[in-house]
């Protein structure tokens, strides 16, 4: 009987640490973008979420303290990368495969402009933007 609690005990053991080492973590990376306008600062954070190979969401706001809810309704999200920003003026340029779904509650006067790009000029862009002066998020 000891021995059957014992093989039981050690195999829930097992099942657990499989189950923990299987299910990939959800890491976060950020790149904060400064804009001024108007000689105001405006801070705009990008949040990018990976978890595995496979998942990788990028979400730009100017929000403080954001939880998942509150990102998907005041963010940028884009699901695409490479995402390449450039800083002009008192705007922001994406240049990236696919637009984002402009959000319905963030709050800026910052000119955001997304700029859908082909895989041979996205390439390109990608061997010339340290020269330009543009930010690579990835």
């Amino acid at each position: 009987m000891k021995k059957v609690f014992l093989i039981i005990a050690f195999l829930i053991i097992l099942v657990i640490m499989l189950f923990y080492l299987s299910v990939p973590t959800l890491d976060e990376s950020y790149e904060i973008i400064e804009i001024t306008k108007n000689e105001r600062k405006e801070n705009f954070k990008f949040i990018i979420k990976s978890r595995g190979l496979n998942y990788k969401k990028a979400y730009l706001t100017n929000q403080k303290g954001m939880d998942t809810i509150n990102l998907n309704n005041s963010s940028y999200i884009y699901n695409t990368f490479p995402l390449f920003v450039k800083r002009e003026q008192d705007s922001l340029i994406i240049y990236t495969y696919k637009k984002a779904i402009i959000p319905k509650n963030i709050q800026t006067n910052i000119r955001i402009k997304q700029v859908e790009l082909s895989n041979p000029n996205m390439m390109n862009l990608y061997d010339s933007y340290k020269k330009e002066g543009i930010i690579l998020i990835d």
